[in-house]
């Protein structure tokens, strides 16, 4: 069954985290790094960063990059997907194609349990509310069953856990269909 968690973000938090995977995602223009790629780069001494000083991954949209973690944290892979252009407000299109992106190349690449940040949440370019309704509308059209551990911090877990829970049960309990209605 497909499950969303939340952790903070937190190096102790991320090596006790069962994905196989950590997704998270970049602007061309962002520097320094934040959020979950912040502390997935400093576990890795600064490949990522040196990876994008180089102009070996620049973020570009629909640019994909996968670094192997090599036990430097108990996921296998760090998957970085490119949201193109300079740090700004993401909109539901922009938001929802990006996790799609997202989800097909690590379904692709056989992971089924992902540590995520979600799209311009590390920047503060999406509200709280919206990028979890965006995740659940971005979901629905996968039909790989994925468990997902969201990287936030306390206070956005709190506004976001009553969207996942409600999402939780309608998948726990189908509603009926209009021939079920008598």
């Amino acid at each position: 069954m497909t499950s969303i968690g939340f952790l903070a973000p937190e190096l102790r938090r991320i090596e006790q985290c069962p994905a196989t995977v950590v997704a998270a995602f970049r602007f061309e223009e962002r520097s320094p790094l934040r959020g979950l790629l912040s502390l997935v780069d400093w576990r890795l001494h600064g490949h990522l960063s040196r990876l994008i000083i180089d102009g070996f991954f620049v973020g570009s949209e629909q640019e994909t990059l996968l670094i192997p973690l090599e036990n430097r944290l108990p996921q296998k892979d760090l998957l970085v997907c490119g949201l193109g252009g300079s740090p700004r407000p993401l909109g539901v299109l922009e938001f929802r194609a990006a996790l799609e992106q997202l989800f097909a190349s690590a379904v692709g690449l056989g992971h089924s349990e992902l540590l995520i940040s979600l799209p311009g949440r590390a920047e503060d370019h999406v509200e709280t509310v919206k990028a979890v309704q965006w995740l659940l509308e971005a979901y629905e059209p996968c039909k790989t069953e994925l468990r997902l551990h969201l990287c936030e911090p306390s206070l956005p877990q709190k506004a976001m856990l009553p969207l996942v829970e409600r999402w939780r049960l309608k998948q726990l309990v189908p509603y009926p269909s209009v021939s079920d209605c008598k």
